[in-house]
Order: structure tokens, then C-alpha cells, then sequence
């Protein structure tokens, strides 16, 4: 009777292993999809190139990005930011379909391209961020992206 006790425990931990390897995974690719869409903000930023973020996330946040660093660009400004942590706080993942709530801490001064001056002042911000994101293939995707709370 132990032995059948025995048996149906280790089969029960051989059935649970691959799905709680593949949220590991899940959240390890998750984190660095989101880290590396912080970098590209950085980037595209102070270059306008918002290419590289379509990697990281739909095409409508890319536009949308690029939109308001355009408008930025437009009246001689570059965003120079810095991220000086990023704690993931929670993670929610079912199958192709992902939340990841983040607090995140910036670091923003905004600068005059024309004569290379800084025009507003250096700020910190924190922010609780949800990043929804969807899985294509074995890729995560941002889908939406919701600020949860801002604080200076």
C-alpha cells in the first residue's frame, strides 16, 4: 500500500514539473522582454529610432511611442532617462497570455537639442506598470501597457 502511496506521488510531481519548468521560463522571457522595451524608450529617445521596438511590443504602442518622442524632437527636446530599477512584483501567466506588474524607478531631464541645455529640471518618478503581453510562437509580445501609479 506505501508503495502504491509512493508511486502516485511520483507521478504526480512528473506531471507538475514541466508546467512549473515552463513558468519559469515564461517569466524569465517575460522579464526580458519588458527590460529590453525600457532600454529601447532610452534609445529611441534620444535618437527617434523606434524600429527595434517593434521586438518588444505591438505595432500601435511602437506608433504611439514614436508619436509622442517625435513631438518632443519636433520642439528641439530629447528625453536623456535613466532607469534605475526595475522590481517585478507580480506575475500572471495562462497560456499564450501574460500580466506583469513592475515598480520601476526613472530618472528624466529633458534637454534642448539646439543649444545642448538642459530645459527641465532632473526628476524622479516611480511607477506601478501592467504590462500585458501575448505569446506568438515562443516570442512575448507587449500588448498594453497600463500605468498603474505615478509618483515624483
Amino acid at each position: 500500500m506505501r508503495t502504491i502511496h509512493k508511486m502516485r506521488f511520483f507521478f504526480i510531481v512528473l506531471l507538475l514539473v514541466p508546467f512549473l519548468l515552463n513558468a519559469q521560463v515564461d517569466e524569465k522571457d517575460i522579464k526580458k522582454v519588458i527590460i529590453s522595451y525600457n532600454q529601447g524608450i532610452i534609445k529611441a529617445a534620444k535618437t527617434s529610432k523606434t524600429d527595434h521596438m517593434s521586438d518588444y511590443a505591438k505595432d500601435d504602442i511602437v506608433k504611439k511611442f514614436h508619436l509622442w518622442i517625435k513631438s518632443w524632437h519636433d520642439n528641439n527636446l530629447f528625453m536623456d532617462a535613466k532607469i534605475i530599477d526595475i522590481d517585478f512584483k507580480n506575475f500572471d501567466i495562462k497560456d499564450n497570455k501574460a500580466e506583469a506588474i513592475t515598480n520601476e524607478k526613472w530618472v528624466y531631464k529633458y534637454i534642448d537639442i539646439k543649444v545642448k541645455k538642459e530645459v527641465h529640471k532632473e526628476t524622479n518618478i516611480s511607477y506601478t506598470i501592467k504590462y500585458t503581453l501575448v505569446k506568438s510562437g515562443d516570442k512575448w509580445i507587449i500588448q498594453k501597457i497600463d500605468v498603474v501609479s505615478e509618483k515624483q
